[in-house]
Formats: C-alpha cells, structure tokens, sequence
C-alpha cells in the first residue's frame, strides 16, 4: 500500500487529509525556556538548547496564551522546532516528545533542581534528524485538545502550564534549535488545524 506524508501523518493514496478545509495558526509562546541537567553544553546558548545528548538531559519549556471559541474544533496541534542552522551534529537521529506540564514554573527562575511536574499522556515520539528539513514538527493535538486526559471539550485549548519538549539521550552531541528567532532559525511555534 502506497501512503503519503501530509501534515505530519501518512495517509493512504486516495485518502483526504483532516486538515483539508482547515485554518492554520501559527502562535509564537509568551514564554520559553530552557533547563539542563549538567549545565550549558557544546552549542548551547541563550538562544538555542541541546536535545537527546548522551552525557546530559535538557527539557524545553513553552507556555503558549490561546483562548478558542467552545465550539472550534482543533484538528491538528504540532510545537515546531528549528534545528540551529550553525550546529554541527552526530549523524544520529534524536527522538523528541511532548509532555503536559503538570506544575506552576516561571522562566526567570526555573532551573534544573526547580523544574515543573511533567505529565506523560502518550504523544508520539517524533525523530529529529540532523539534516534535511530544518523544522522538525512535534505532534500535541492529544495535548491541547485534552484527549487522554479526561478533560472537559469545552475548554478551547487545554495547555494550561505549557508544553515541555524532552528527547531520549541518544547521540554524542545532541541536536541544537532555536530558543528565540534569529540567526539560528525561528523560536519555537504552536501551529494549529482549526475548523
């Protein structure tokens, strides 16, 4: 059977994407930031953090303001992530994932030892490889709409504390992206499928 790869899910030849008819956002975070288990790495820096290193844990944290009318119907919810375009990488491909957090933090003073709670709900894992596509799209719909969670379906976006993007420790120099917008690349972004 012959699939293709639309909005980050393969679908079957013939098939019509969920999205199709949909309106896309895109909602930059109102805040972001970054904590490491063992301190500024190899291509680390205020604007870019180091995902799925061997030698050391790094969670990005995003906190996204979004309210939706109750009957919008969110078809589709990625966080998507530029790899830092100046970074050189290990040929390994790093798997990331998504995770509700499950607690009040604040970027100015958030660190390793303070971190939130983080909630796993089952998102995919998604693999972010060192070359190709410079975005690497990170599935939360299940996140966002409250799915898995038991949560009302009338709430509009069900985020509360924010995302945390976490990566399995698998490569000897991890996978750098953007933190803010600059030279490396766009900060990080909640793009949303709405009907």
């Amino acid at each position: 059977m012959k699939a293709a790869c639309v909005a980050g899910r393969c679908l079957p030849n013939g098939s019509v994407a969920a999205i199709e008819g949909a309106r896309r956002w895109e909602v930059e975070p109102v805040d972001v930031a970054c904590v490491r288990e063992t301190g500024m790495q190899a291509g680390d820096s205020a604007w870019t953090a180091t995902l799925g290193r061997a030698d050391g844990s790094a969670i990005i944290l995003l906190r996204f303001s979004l309210s939706l009318p109750p009957e919008t119907e969110v078809l589709e919810a990625y966080v998507l992530l530029d790899r830092a375009t100046d970074f050189d990488a290990d040929p390994v491909p790093v798997s990331v994932h998504a995770q509700l957090i499950a607690s009040a933090w604040t970027p100015a003073s958030v660190s390793w030892a303070s971190r939130p709670r983080l909630r796993d709900v089952g998102t995919p894992w998604t693999k972010a490889f060192p070359w190709g596509a410079e975005t690497v799209r990170i599935d939360v719909r299940d996140i966002v709409t409250g799915k898995k969670r038991g949560a009302r379906s009338d709430v509009g976006i069900a985020i509360g504390q924010g995302l945390a993007i976490t990566a399995l420790a698998s490569s000897p120099t991890g996978i750098a992206f953007a933190l803010e917008s600059g030279e490396q690349g766009r900060r990080p972004r909640l793009e949303l499928y709405v009907k």
